[in-house]
């Protein structure tokens, strides 16, 4: 049925809807990490923690990257960004993070038309879903800024190196399969993390106490789950409605600081977590947008 959840038109959606599900309660873990450990050595530990689920979730798939070239720049984006977001998640609510996350949908549409040709060409609609987006995010993160939270700066950095990690899973969509990739990310990553603590720290570090052995498994396998999810929905639906499907991570932001911080978002948070949510609703019921977009 065209108007089942399942055609690839609303499932690309779908499926990003749960990977930021995913995403935010991963968040939460590095935070827990985070307060002892560096952003390094999560990354590290993830990676560890995350490849034998990674592994399960593609053992019925060739282990082989067809298309290395996109495949390396969705490892360097995706370090970076990786890096980026824990060095942010020690100094941010996952609140704070899903809203600032919200500038990846106009990145998205901005570079996925210009390296991936028309085909990716948004429809006028998202333009305005954008421009909601940032005035909302101007809304969450200008005060902060301006008493220089350099964690704001570290989760916008982090957020235009995955856009450019999320142009890449886009074009990997026609070579490669997602569970294949993920895997082949995990170990990429993990390998580059032991690589820069050798270099930066002089040694691998040491086993984490007991106490973040479970925060560190959280933030492995829900890496993990999260990214199959996110990768296939690149697969089946075009870059900028996907990206627009995400608009819905700062509600799982809010739940998730709810339940596991005791965090209520203040005045400023609800009023540019509403601007962003409100357009983003409205788009996903344009059937203009539908018509566009797939």
């Amino acid at each position: 049925m065209p108007d089942s959840l399942t055609h690839p038109k609303h499932l690309g959606p779908v499926l990003m809807v749960f990977a930021a599900l995913a995403f935010a309660i991963m968040v939460s873990c590095v935070k827990v990490a985070r307060a002892e450990m560096s952003a390094l050595e999560v990354v590290m530990w993830r990676g560890l923690v995350s490849i034998p689920v990674a592994a399960l979730i593609a053992r019925r798939y060739k282990w082989k990257i067809h298309h290395r070239r996109w495949f390396g720049l969705r490892v360097a984006f995706g370090f970076g960004a990786m890096l980026s977001f824990f060095t942010a998640a020690k100094g941010l609510m996952v609140t704070d993070m899903a809203i600032i996350g919200r500038l990846q949908p106009a990145i998205i549409a901005i570079v996925a038309p210009l390296i991936l040709g028309n085909t990716e060409r948004p429809a006028p609609q998202v333009w305005w879903v954008l421009v909601a987006g940032l005035i909302g995010c101007t809304i969450l993160i200008g005060p902060d800024m301006a008493m220089g939270n350099t964690y704001g700066v570290w989760a916008v950095i982090g957020i235009v190196l995955s856009s450019g990690a999320h142009v890449t899973l886009r074009a990997l969509r026609t070579t490669d399969e997602a569970p294949v990739i993920v895997l082949m990310f995990q170990i990429a990553v993990t390998v580059l993390a032991i690589m820069s603590i050798a270099v930066f720290l002089g040694k691998i570090p040491a086993l984490p106490p007991k106490h973040l052995w479970l925060p560190i498994a959280g933030v492995g396998a829900l890496a993990s789950i999260g990214q199959v999810l996110m990768t296939r929905a690149y697969a089946v639906a075009k870059a900028a409605r996907v990206a627009a499907a995400s608009h819905v991570s700062p509600l799982w932001g809010v739940v998730v600081d709810v339940a596991v911080f005791a965090f209520w978002p203040t005045p400023r948070m609800w009023l540019g977590g509403a601007i962003v949510l409100a357009a983003v609703f409205w788009l996903m019921r344009s059937p203009s947008q539908d018509q566009a977009s797939d």
